[in-house]
């Protein structure tokens, strides 16, 4: 299987789209990239976790 170049952008809009939509907490921990669009954003990695 060949790696193929991320378009991380699109894929991290689709992303929050369907939580958004869902009314869902999003688990990543890439955290910067999303808590601006008014999700709840959990980072399981983070501290106190």
């Amino acid at each position: 299987m060949k790696h193929r170049k991320s378009d991380t952008l699109i894929e991290d809009a689709m992303i929050a789209a369907t939580a958004l939509a869902h009314d869902l907490t999003l688990v990543t921990r890439n955290v910067a990239d999303f808590e601006s669009l008014g999700l709840t954003v959990i980072n399981p990695f983070g501290k106190g976790r």
